[in-house]
């Protein structure tokens, strides 16, 4: 699949997407191969503070949802598009149970409890032919991969109770900073785009008219670690492969959410990544939906 036949269109809510999307039957292959099959980074052990990044962001997404619920009570849970189980694993003792689903299982990478279990099965597949009796649903980084994203909310809506939340998580793509890097110079390329990996490209702002469209509501938001705001001096420029400079930026960022999430309350921090949210500069949202 060439990146450069790429052809972007945009939507009535502002987002841009691939118009030319491969068939579905090509995608399942391509994701087989890619990520259930030779992905190296499933089997490659983390380094110790990539994986406490991992835990305390898991985490922080977490303790965002939690706390819209009224219940005292432990959530269930849903994860669509589990991966290799890390949220899974890092929520598990703050839920009843918990429910991961994926097209296959080879790339579990984290050992999951007797509460919690990974189903292999096409995600779509999986929300249309079972109830979502669940207390939380969350899609971290998947609608952005979404053939469909107008099916994938239509099944939500329709199959969701009134009291279930669900947490979407998605790249922070076209977003203000990244026009301002283009319109600066200080990038020469709009990296972000990740043909055939990503069909869309939501930012802060046209989600939420998206999911209006769709008869969803807005009930929270946040973003996560800035990272994109190294790029306003070029000599920190991560995407350009010449520096190589890329691992120390994510360590940086690692190294960041550690020290917050040790040193300070959870409402501060998720204070903190409600306004990089409202200034649209994290390189992903949060957002949290209801009926």
């Amino acid at each position: 699949m060439n990146k450069k036949k790429v052809v972007l269109k945009k939507s009535k809510a502002g987002h841009y997407y691939v118009k030319n999307i491969p068939s579905r039957e090509k995608l399942i292959k391509y994701y087989e191969n890619k990520y259930f099959k030779i992905n190296p980074r499933y089997f490659k052990k983390s380094k110790d503070f990539e994986e406490k990044y991992f835990d305390y962001t898991s985490k922080i997404r977490f303790e965002f949802l939690n706390s819209k619920i009224r219940s005292r009570k432990k959530p269930t849970l849903l994860d669509v598009g589990a991966g290799t189980g890390r949220f899974l694993f890092y929520t598990k003792k703050d839920v009843k149970y918990s429910v991961g689903v994926d097209f296959g299982a080879n790339q579990l990478k984290y050992k999951l409890q007797k509460n919690n279990k990974l189903i292999s099965i096409n995600p779509l597949e999986f929300l249309k032919k079972n109830p979502l009796d669940f207390d939380m649903i969350t899609l971290n980084n998947v609608v952005e991969h979404s053939d469909n994203i107008n099916e994938l909310f239509d099944i939500l809506m329709k199959k969701i109770n009134k009291n279930t939340l669900v947490l979407v998580c998605i790249p922070n793509d076209f977003s203000i900073l990244q026009k301002y890097l283009m319109k600066k110079k200080f990038i020469t390329s709009k990296y972000w785009i990740a043909y055939p990996d990503h069909l869309h490209y939501f930012n802060s702002k046209n989600f939420i008219k998206f999911a209006k469209q769709k008869k969803f509501k807005i009930i929270d938001a946040i973003g996560d670690f800035p990272i994109e705001t190294l790029l306003l001096n070029k000599k920190f420029n991560y995407t350009n492969p010449k520096l190589k400079i890329g691992k120390s930026a994510h360590e940086l960022r690692c190294n960041f959410i550690k020290f917050i999430y040790e040193n300070s309350k959870k409402k501060e921090v998720i204070d903190f990544f409600r306004s990089c949210f409202k200034l649209g500069i994290g390189r992903n949202n949060y957002f949290i939906l209801k009926k």
